[in-house]
């Protein structure tokens, strides 16, 4: 199975070690050990893949700056095109899994 993973949350760094990434990082392990392929698209990163998800296919979108509220909502949704042009690309997926 082909999976993409989507997490658009520029507060959650999917390879952080807050417990939202901690979640992120836990859900994608159990589907790589069932044997499901998983394409991961996300803005924010916190650090390197942990070596127990090798198998997971990074897409890393443009990156959110901190900048005033207004302006990051803004930026945010912005990214919607990118993550749609990403996906289509990548195309097809059996399933895709927003967080």
């Amino acid at each position: 199975m082909r999976i993409a993973y989507v997490s658009m949350d520029s507060g959650v760094p999917v390879f952080g070690q807050k417990g939202c990434s901690i979640h992120v990082q836990e859900t994608i392990h159990a589907l790589l050990k069932r044997g499901a392929q998983v394409e991961l698209f996300s803005p924010s990163w916190g650090g390197e893949v942990p070596a127990r998800l090798d198998g997971v296919h990074v897409h890393r979108l443009a990156p959110v700056p901190k900048v005033e509220r207004t302006i990051h909502e803004q930026l945010c949704l912005g990214l919607n095109a990118q993550l749609r042009t990403a996906l289509e690309r990548e195309a097809p997926f059996d399933l895709v899994y927003e967080r």
